[in-house]
């Protein structure tokens, strides 16, 4: 395939220029290779050679050196020293570089001055005779098999010098005589340089021999690699082809069946596998046919071969029978794969899986014949037969019972029923209707305990001997529960000539079928509900006390019952459809009630679009003219999606004469009571003070006894006239900006005396310093209530913590902290309830009225603050209160 470059299709000669320089470039690599190659063995090759010239030229020094030198110089005894010694100095380092660094230039021109300084000591061993320089040119041509003319100039520049330097100060050495002629070196060097160039010109030819060579075999790799790379594509081509090929038969949605012209089988893809529930080895011959259902399987068969004759293209539709497997439905299309003389080769199978859409159009059959049954039925026994029908048909079963859960009882009743026109079953639903069964009772209790189906394949499992006397051989039993939100209403019971096979889908589906029968029975049940409620509803309104009224939010009038009439005297004909405010009017002469400022109609309007919730008392003038008081609450109701206000009148005159009544006993108090009793008072002190002289101690003890009876006493008038003021709105905050600190830390100072006697220590800690707005008065009465309690249930040694810190919604938080007895859970709702105690032993030894807590809870409100109590019983209580800060 030609090369790319960025996506696109090459140019064919940038495509060879390409070829062509990776050629060169494997060339290069190829020759340099070579050529490293040849180095390393000429440098180890050399290596080899110095070392046996150094042993010859020790040889030569001992045997015919000293002869040869004897006639220059007698003095001369031995040459051995100057061989070995000269020898061993001149191979040594060249020797080392071909060992240890092979194949570099620098151990090449190492090797190349060794041999020629060699062939020196040669000659000077000899006395300088003229065979011995053949010894250089014999070298010079050695070197040349390095293939490196650069070696061959290093080895003549190094003769050379030698010569030059030796023939100007020893000549013998070099020439065999005592003087040699300067120009005798350039002689030896004409016949140097006439070597070199012969050897030069054959190391250029060797040398481009071995770059064609290498060319070549560049080239030829080059061809097998295009050649190998066809093949291997052609290969990989033919491979992704099979490849491809198995994988979309194996991958494909559809199952495939090849099979030859007599209909056996010769492949199955896992598809088919998986749709007959065949495995390949069992599918092969005539093997792929067995999975067809038996009552379908002589009619595909036969189909199959008048198409085979007519040569037609087959198309069809069947059910498979898999093993541990629902029934599943294919769809079919048989091909022909090619004629030979008439003659089919083979066919082609393709089947897909309609299972889903076979299930859904009998399930839709069935669904529009339940919807239909419960839809028509005005009760669920006269909906259970049709509905039953409908599922057996579907699944072509005998027989379907549904049993409903008496919740009374805890068992299952007979509800109805379906079965064929069969004897033997009728009396089995006869012999059903007179039944019960309870919870794990038989087949039928199971479901109801476990929540899951029940299946039997055999009759002695089913437990079905009691209700049918002849059970068949072929049988199938299930009973299913009727559900909702997991728990059981009922069960369904089915039989079939088949054994029923579990089936997650049609389970899904039954079970939908199951929750519509539950809701049609709740439904049902509902309806009856709902009738019995309007009934009661209806009995409820008339024979309610209390005036009620309906009004949509326009305020017009939509309902009212026997009693608002009562209350107003009006017919209901008379109010219906008029406005609230026409009804009860939204101004009167009387402005108050008692202690009360008196409302307007326009004020609980007002009320209900700001709050949608209204409380007041009003005074109504009645349909014959009398003005009455009554209270009138009235909230929003929201019912679906529509919204409007429900109202309760109740007449209040009596409750107000008696409000009057109590006024006058409070007024009666607060004058005939509490004057008389403070005259007491300040008599007992003067007693107690010594005014009237000394009294004896028995007495003075009565008297301090009867004066704090007294103080008591007063303080409960004291506390019943403040609750009393509270409630009728008469109590009026002197409101200013108090300091929080300064005010807590007076409160504690002056209740330190009572904190010596009881034994208890105070602290105060303010981490809140914010002032609030607030009474004086009030504020300090509600922190003394507290810090009081507080102390007196502390006990000796008891600890007090005085706190004030940041609350909720930016208000300033006061808490008062004990280690007492604590205060059980089931007893704080009535801590701040009027005249209300802890009824134990500890607390009812400490007395008191019973209203601190109410009247501090009635101040903190007045000042729309909060009040609480945190308390963890035998640890400790706080008590707490939340006034909103100054900002």
């Amino acid at each position: 395939m030609p090369e790319k470059q960025s996506g696109k299709a090459m140019p064919e000669t940038q495509i060879i220029h390409k070829a062509y320089d990776k050629v060169l470039e494997r060339t290069g690599r190829l020759f340099d290779q070579q050529r490293k190659k040849n180095f390393v063995a000429q440098d180890r090759w050399f290596a080899g050679l110095l070392l046996c010239e150094w042993i010859a030229g020790m040889l030569l020094s001992l045997t015919v050196s000293s002869q040869l030198w004897a006639p220059v110089d007698k003095t001369v005894i031995s040459q051995f020293p100057v061989a070995t010694l000269l020898g061993s100095a001149i191979i040594a380092f060249p020797i080392f570089m071909a060992v240890k660094f092979p194949g570099t230039g620098f151990t090449r021109h190492s090797i190349a001055i060794a041999q020629m300084l060699m062939s020196g000591l040669l000659i000077q061993l000899t006395a300088g005779r003229m065979e011995t320089h053949f010894h250089i040119f014999g070298s010079l041509a050695i070197l040349a098999f390095y293939r490196d003319w650069r070696v061959l100039l290093t080895a003549s520049v190094v003769t050379l010098l030698d010569q030059q330097v030796r023939g100007m100060y020893w000549p013998h050495s070099v020439y065999g005589v005592e003087y040699a002629s300067p120009w005798r070196v350039l002689e030896h060097g004409g016949w140097i340089t006439f070597e070199d160039l012969f050897l030069i010109r054959s190391i250029i030819t060797s040398t481009k021999e071995l770059w064609d060579n290498c060319q070549r075999q560049a080239e030829l790799e080059a061809t097998n690699v295009i050649v190998e790379a066809k093949v291997e594509e052609r290969t990989r081509e033919l491979r992704v082809t099979e490849e491809r090929f198995r994988l979309l038969s194996s991958a494909s949605p559809i199952g495939i069946v090849l099979t030859d012209a007599s209909g056996n089988c010769l492949y199955v893809n896992r598809r088919w596998e998986d749709l007959s529930g065949i495995l390949h080895d069992t599918c092969l011959d005539r093997g792929w046919l067995q999975c067809i259902h038996q009552e379908d399987r002589g009619n595909v068969i036969g189909r199959w071969m008048e198409s085979i004759g007519a040569s037609n293209e087959y198309v069809t539709e069947f059910r498979v029978e898999r093993e541990d497997k629902a029934i599943a439905w294919l769809h079919s299309r048989v091909t022909s794969i090619g004629d030979t003389d008439g003659a089919s080769r083979g066919y082609i199978w393709t089947f897909e899986d309609i299972t889903e859409r076979k299930n859904a159009e009998a399930n839709l059959l069935m669904q529009y014949a339940i919807t239909d049954a419960l839809a028509a039925a005005t009760d669920l026994s006269d909906a259970a037969p049709k509905l039953l029908q409908a599922i057996c048909t579907n699944r072509q079963w005998k027989l379907g019972i549904l049993w409903m859960l008496d919740t009374q009882d805890d068992v299952l009743r007979y509800e109805g029923s379906w079965c064929e026109s069969d004897a033997n079953l009728k009396q089995m639903v006869e012999n059903s209707r007179r039944m019960t069964f309870g919870r794990g009772d038989g087949a039928l209790g199971i479901p109801l305990v476990s929540g899951q189906p029940f299946i039997a394949q055999t009759p002695g499992e089913s437990g079905l001997h009691g209700r049918m006397e002849n059970l068949p051989e072929r049988f199938g039993y299930m009973s299913f529960p009727v559900t909702e939100d997991d728990q059981v209403f009922g069960v369904l019971e089915f039989m079939s000539e088949e054994p029923i096979k579990t089936d997650g889908e049609f389970f899904l589906m039954l079970n939908s079928v199951a929750t519509q029968i539950n809701q049609f029975a709740e439904q049902m049940s509902a309806e009856m509900r709902l009738k019995d409620s309007d009934a009661r509803i209806r009995a409820m309104l008339e024979s309610a006390i209390d005036g009620i009224v309906t009004f949509d939010l326009s305020g017009i009038i939509e309902l009212v019952n026997p009693a608002f009439e009562r209350i107003l005297g009006f017919d209901a004909d008379d109010v219906l459809g008029k406005a609230v405010s026409e009804i009860i009017p939204g101004a009167t002469t009387v402005d108050r009630i008692g202690d009360r400022k008196i409302s307007t109609i326009q004020d609980v309007l007002d009320d209900l679009k700001a709050h949608n919730y209204s409380d007041r008392e009003l005074i109504v003038r009645r349909a014959d003219g009398i003005l009455m008081p009554v209270e009138f609450r009235v909230s929003e109701v929201v019912l679906g999606t529509r919204n409007f206000y429900s109202g309760i009148i109740r007449d209040i005159t009596e409750r107000k004469e008696v409000e009057l009544r109590v006024s006058e006993f409070y007024s009666t108090v607060s004058h005939e009571l509490r004057t008389p009793l403070t005259s007491i008072r300040g008599a007992l002190g003067l007693m107690e003070g010594g005014v009237v002289g000394e009294i004896p101690d028995e007495a003075l003890e009565l008297v301090s006894i009867a004066r704090v009876s007294c103080d008591r006493l007063i303080r409960l008038i004291n506390d019943i006239l403040d609750l009393r003021k509270i409630e009728a709105g008469k109590l009026e905050l002197k409101l200013e900006s108090l300091d929080s600190e300064s005010m807590v830390k007076a409160t504690a100072d002056s209740l330190r005396g009572m904190c010596e006697e009881y034994g208890v220590s105070i602290a105060v800690h303010v981490n809140d310093k914010r002032p609030v707005k607030g009474d004086h008065d009030r504020v300090v009465q509600i922190l003394t209530n507290l810090v009081s309690n507080a102390v007196k249930f502390s006990g000796p040694e008891g600890k007090l913590d005085v706190r004030v810190v940041g609350g909720a919604d930016g208000a300033v938080r006061f808490e008062v902290e004990d280690n007492g007895p604590g205060i059980p859970e089931n007893e704080m709702h009535r801590l701040f309830g009027k005249f209300q105690q802890l009824d134990s032993s500890d607390t009812r030894a400490q007395g008191g009225t019973g209203l601190g807590l109410a009247i501090s809870k009635a101040l903190v409100e007045k000042h729309n603050g909060r009040i609480g109590v945190k308390s963890i019983e035998k640890k400790g209580s706080t008590f707490w209160f939340e006034i909103p800060a100054e900002f």
